[in-house]
């Protein structure tokens, strides 16, 4: 399953984040991609916020995807920066294997990817996950241009919200919101909060 990644994380390579705050996504209801150091580089990552937590807002989210294989639907969802709604901040990929019964809509999730965040937040440059079943298994990170196998930095990865939009309408937007919240804690106290309720717009594409 995983080369299915290497398109998902050509689509993130050029990535790039900008932003800081130290609230939650839900006290400001805001949609925002938030990343909270560990302790032991809060001091250094130059980030103003009584704990370094840095908040990337997010402008909207396309979703697109494909049949790479008769039984495999593969298909994804990109996070738009609000300040550059062309640049991505981050990436949910899913594969939905006909073969396989999912007890849960989120058990179809593949791979998260995070890009563009700097080095001092403790995460790499960018982090890419990938879960089996709705549960973690893997990670990957860039430290400058190498790559980090990550696995047991990552503590937990929780799904808290995954509701997809119920249908879309014939200029390929979403009738209704679609509900994503994701938390990524790292062993050493970082964490990455991922939120989004909104419109999801279709791209046509087959992979």
């Amino acid at each position: 399953m995983k080369k299915h990644t290497l398109i998902f994380a050509f689509i993130l390579a050029c990535l790039c984040l900008a932003g800081c705050s130290d609230l939650s996504p839900f006290k400001m209801k805001k949609n925002a991609l938030i990343i909270k150091p560990s302790s032991t580089t809060r001091a250094e990552n130059g980030v103003v916020g009584e704990d370094g937590s840095m908040i990337y807002s997010i402008d909207k989210a396309t979703t697109f995807g494909g049949y790479p294989a008769a039984y495999i639907h593969a298909f994804y969802y990109i996070f738009f920066k609000e300040d550059a709604p062309d640049i991505g901040t981050a990436g949910i990929e899913c594969i939905q294997d006909a073969r396989i019964e999912y007890s849960k809509r989120e058990d179809m999730i593949h791979a998260i990817s995070i890009g563009g965040i700097d080095e001092s937040l403790g995460f790499g440059n960018n982090i890419s996950i990938w879960m089996n079943q709705g549960k973690y298994e893997s990670a990957i990170m860039n430290v400058g241009d190498s790559k980090i196998d990550a696995t047991e930095l990552i503590e937990s990865v929780e799904i808290i919200s995954f509701n997809e939009p119920s249908h879309y309408e014939d200029d390929l937007l979403s009738s209704d919101n679609a509900t994503f919240h994701i938390v990524i804690k790292s062993k050493s106290g970082g964490m990455i909060s991922l939120f989004y309720s909104g419109i999801i717009q279709v791209i046509p594409m087959t992979i």
